[in-house]
C-alpha cells in the first residue's frame, strides 16, 4: 500500500509542476513584445522594394480609413480594427 501512495504523490508533483512550467512558458509568450502573424507568412511585413521606397520619404505619411458607423453587417475583425484606428495616439 506504501508504493501505490507514493507513486500516487509523484504523480500529482510531477503533474504540478508540468502545470506551472506550462503557466510560466503561456505567460512568457502572451506578454512578448512581438506581434504574431497567423496569416501567411509574412503578409505584414515589408518587401526589401517597400522599405527602399518608404525610406526615400520625406515627411510623415497620411493614411485615411473609412468605415461607416453602426454598420451591422461589417465582420466583427473590422469593427475592432475600426475602433483601433479611432482611439489611435497622435491623430
Amino acid at each position: 500500500m506504501k508504493k501505490n501512495q507514493f507513486e500516487t504523490l509523484l504523480y500529482s508533483v510531477v503533474g504540478i509542476v508540468a502545470m506551472f512550467v506550462i503557466i510560466v512558458a503561456a505567460n512568457l509568450v502572451s506578454v512578448s513584445p512581438r506581434r504574431a502573424s497567423i496569416s501567411r507568412p509574412k503578409s505584414f511585413t515589408p518587401s526589401h522594394r517597400h522599405e527602399e521606397i518608404l525610406s526615400k520619404l520625406d515627411g510623415p505619411v497620411e493614411i485615411r480609413y473609412y468605415v461607416t458607423e453602426g454598420e451591422k453587417d461589417m465582420p466583427l475583425n473590422l469593427k475592432g480594427y475600426a475602433e483601433r484606428v479611432e482611439i489611435a495616439p497622435g491623430v
